[in-house]
């Protein structure tokens, strides 16, 4: 039986978004060759943008010979809505229009222990750091980013719930920090990265003398794409 795999990501209009799931992509591309995967073998597809995935997946079933497995593999950090409830429903409907094709959904890319390693090689010691991620409403969906905080001894703030980035870093800095590094848990820059970039820059204005320093997402890297090949 052939096993295909596909990458979904969460998809955005905003070019650098676009061109880092492309990028993250090929490096899983080159990563599985060393597993004998063929390029061929590989597909992507997002849930925001182009065809709604179950017609993406059920297009491609279509186009398998006959039998064949693809597996799934969503590129989110967080077990939220998308992870829990919207892709699993999009494999169902598609499972249905094409029975002799089985979809395999794969653990989500944040379940990967390998990510806290990740994020430990991106801060220092030197001064107190806060782990901003985009947050869940999902029952349960913000606890992944409770454990990476506490094993990272930083504190955790969340864009769309609380607590947000100036609720973590009052305390800090009524502690008397004046240095303070802000570690966004995103796979991706786009329009949220920029957003939160914009709200430092208010808060360094609000606080005073504040050196609020921004780290980059994840972005692609080979480390990236292993995790990746390792969840197959």
């Amino acid at each position: 039986m052939e096993t295909h795999y596909f990458l979904v990501a969460h998809g955005s209009r905003d070019l650098r978004s676009q061109q880092s799931f492309q990028q993250l992509t090929a490096l899983f591309t080159q990563a599985a060759a060393h597993r004998g995967i063929k390029p061929e073998q590989i597909h992507s597809g997002t849930l925001e943008l182009g065809l709604p995935l179950e017609e993406r997946l059920q297009q491609l079933g279509q186009s398998l010979a006959e039998p064949a497995t693809v597996e799934i593999l969503p590129l989110f950090l967080l077990p939220g809505t998308h992870v829990m409830s919207d892709i699993p429903e999009a494999i169902a409907v598609a499972q249905q229009q094409v029975p002799q094709v089985h979809f395999n959904l794969r653990p989500h890319l944040g379940s990967h222990p390998g990510i806290l390693e990740l994020l430990r090689a991106r801060i220092s010691t030197r001064h107190p750091w806060i782990l901003v991620a985009h947050g869940s409403r999902y029952p349960g969906g913000n606890a992944v980013v409770e454990e990476l905080a506490t094993a990272l001894d930083v504190k955790p703030a969340y864009w769309s719930v609380e607590p947000s980035l100036e609720d973590s870093l009052r305390p800090i800095v009524e502690q008397g920090h004046r240095n303070v590094g802000v570690l966004p848990y995103f796979l991706f820059s786009g329009k949220i990265t920029d957003a939160i970039a914009e709200q430092i820059n208010q808060l360094k204005y609000r606080f005073g003398q504040l050196n609020l320093a921004l780290s980059s997402p994840l972005d692609p890297s080979p480390a990236l794409a292993q995790l990746l090949i390792d969840l197959t």
